[in-house]
């Protein structure tokens, strides 16, 4: 079967908040003084909102009518200040492989999509956050070519 990559539309929501949950459950299961086990980040009607903005594209990679993969974006602007300079930042918010679906290289061929997209877009960066614990998402994201930017340091009380 064909892979392809398209915008996630409004019809895809039971899928991509399937998905939502398995990531969620990475998240509960590796720092769950943080995360609530089965809990979801985004609703149907969250979804929805965030599908009608164009400064947040959800892309989606399927196998036939399959759904197997998201990549949330963010569009952030960064004005140039007496600090910063000007920079088009594409965020990856969140970005979900299907568990059944790993190993398949899905993912690789999902950011490459992303990449391409924010070098369209004249982007200066993408960017994204992965927690400590989730070693084979540092190992894949670092497999891309990107490297740690900064770290944000916590000392739990």
């Amino acid at each position: 079967m064909s892979v392809t990559i398209d915008r996630a539309g409004l019809s895809d929501i039971p899928e991509m908040l399937r998905i939502l949950r398995q990531v969620g459950g990475v998240h509960a299961q590796g720092r769950p003084d943080k995360f609530k086990p089965g809990a979801c980040k985004h609703s149907a009607e969250s979804l929805a909102q965030l599908l009608s903005d164009p400064d947040q594209p959800v892309f989606c990679l399927r196998e036939g009518e399959k759904l197997l993969a998201t990549a949330y974006l963010q569009l952030r602007r960064q004005e140039e200040n007496s600090v910063l300079r000007r920079r088009l930042t594409v965020y990856v918010d969140d970005f979900c492989v299907d568990a059944a679906a790993r190993g398949r290289h899905l993912g690789t061929r999902l950011m490459e999509h992303v990449i391409a997209y924010a070098k369209e877009l004249g982007a200066d960066e993408v960017l994204l956050n992965v927690y400590e614990f989730n070693a084979s998402a540092i190992a894949f994201y670092e497999s891309l070519g990107m490297k740690t930017q900064s770290r944000h340091m916590e000392l739990l009380l």
